[in-house]
């Protein structure tokens, strides 16, 4: 039975060859695509997993402007970490970082 059921798929191979080199290709670039994404996904969210207090680590990004203009930045300004408005009842500790203009 499944031998004949994969002759019959090959002869529709050979017999339409544009259009199942086609599909065959779709599928191909289709997994290629997903399998990248969820890599992505996954590397994104294994950020700083690597430590042992990883849920306690947070990254502050700065929303500037609203609507078409609107901005999102990596880290804040410069003095905020030290500022006392940033010390919230439940921290225990505050790093800066800065990659000057490099991109990271």
């Amino acid at each position: 039975m499944i031998r004949l059921n994969l002759l019959t798929a090959w002869r529709n191979i050979r017999r339409n060859s544009f259009y199942s080199l086609l599909n065959i290709a779709g599928l191909a670039i289709g997994l290629a695509v997903g399998i990248l994404i969820l890599l992505w996904v996954r590397d994104e969210l294994s950020f700083d997993g690597f430590h042992k207090n990883a849920s306690f680590i947070y990254k502050i990004d700065s929303h500037v402007g609203s609507g078409a203009s609107a901005q999102i930045w990596d880290g804040a300004p410069g003095p905020w970490p030290f500022s006392p408005a940033s010390r919230s009842p439940g921290s225990q500790a505050l790093s800066a970082s800065s990659h000057a203009g490099r991109s990271c």
